[in-house]
């Protein structure tokens, strides 16, 4: 009787490291997609790894060829926000994108990492006198304009608003009235205009497109 049951349990364990055995083999792979998430497939069979792509490991680490994460970087989302991934080194950089990263008014030189400023964009203009911009760069366009109030001199006006004639353009006569050059763009161009401008139409009847931002308001608080 203690022989029989002897000899049960030794089957029972050898079933036992048999189903072990079984649990624990590899799977057979082709590719990785056959095999379990934190797997790769190697020599044809899935195994455990550290990584499977950058994601895997920390920030400022990438996954190398032998799945295993290494410091350094792959692209600019192994780095930190303000960072460029170049020769697999992560390095701070300027700006890499005009509205992303430069001030309002600035534009990104993307060949030097450096934003700077273009100040033609709602620059100092009247309309009634010349109907140009100083330095012959965009139009001069009336934008704060007091439809509703007339004047008879400046100081009938709020803040850095004029008197000025719009009869001869309107139909208005004397009102209060402020102008800014606006440059002319390209709607197609995403990086035509600088940080805080977009590029639209300003007029419903003029199909002409200029960056265009509120400049009464960015100037007032000192943006441009």
């Amino acid at each position: 009787m203690r022989r029989l049951f002897l000899t049960v349990r030794l089957l029972l364990f050898a079933c036992l490291t048999l189903m072990a055995c079984k649990k624990n083999a590899a799977v057979q792979c082709e590719n990785v997609s056959q095999c379990s998430s934190g797997q790769a497939c190697l020599e044809g069979a899935c195994e455990d790894v550290e990584c499977t792509s950058s994601t895997d490991c920390a920030i400022q680490q990438f996954c190398g060829a032998n799945f295993s994460c290494e410091d350094g970087c792959e692209n600019n989302n192994d780095c930190q926000a303000g960072e460029v991934c170049e020769d697999h080194s992560c390095s701070a950089y300027d700006c890499r994108d005009t509205n992303l990263d430069c001030a309002t008014g600035e534009f990104c030189d993307t060949t030097t990492g450096q934003c700077y400023s273009d100040a033609s964009h709602c620059g100092e203009c009247d309309f009634l006198e010349s109907d140009t911009c100083s330095d012959g760069a965009g139009d001069c366009v009336t934008w704060d304009f007091e439809s509703t109030t007339t004047c008879d001199t400046d100081a009938d006006c709020e803040g850095d608003l004029v008197c000025g004639d719009f009869s001869a353009y309107f139909g208005y006569s004397k009102h209060c009235h402020r102008d800014y050059c606006l440059i002319k763009c390209d709607a197609e161009d995403e990086n035509a205009c600088p940080s805080g401008f977009t590029c639209s139409i300003i007029f419903k009847e003029d199909p002409t497109t200029y960056c265009f931002s509120d400049c009464g308001w960015q100037q007032d608080n000192d943006h441009i």
